[in-house]
């Protein structure tokens, strides 16, 4: 019989558990850096990261928010201004502005 800990499964919750600290960290730091809250998510699919989006419906300004990430994580912007990603205490970290309002054409 097989140990379950060769199970993919188990690899998985491992990296979800690891990128769960790594939230909990982020989220102490950015709480005394006084950034806005985002919602987050934690995921292994696609490279095992972290997900932030600027969706809070009583956020009266989710561009300042996600302006305010994108500088205190250093991530990069899109052309289009809407998403970041980049690495944070060697996670890579994606964010979105859903709200935001593009002029840059697809």
């Amino acid at each position: 019989m097989s140990n379950p800990r060769d199970d993919d499964r188990w690899f998985e919750r491992e990296q979800q558990m690891r990128r769960a600290r790594v939230l909990a960290d982020l989220l102490v730091a950015a709480e005394q850096a006084e950034i806005p809250p985002l919602r987050w998510s934690v995921s292994t699919a696609a490279g095992s990261c972290l997900h932030g989006e600027t969706d809070d419906p009583f956020d009266t300004n989710p561009q300042a928010t996600f302006d305010a990430w994108t500088r205190f994580l250093g991530l990069r912007v899109n052309k289009h201004g809407d998403r970041a990603s980049g690495t944070w205490s060697h996670t890579v970290i994606g964010i979105y502005n859903p709200r935001h309002s593009s002029t840059t054409k697809d």
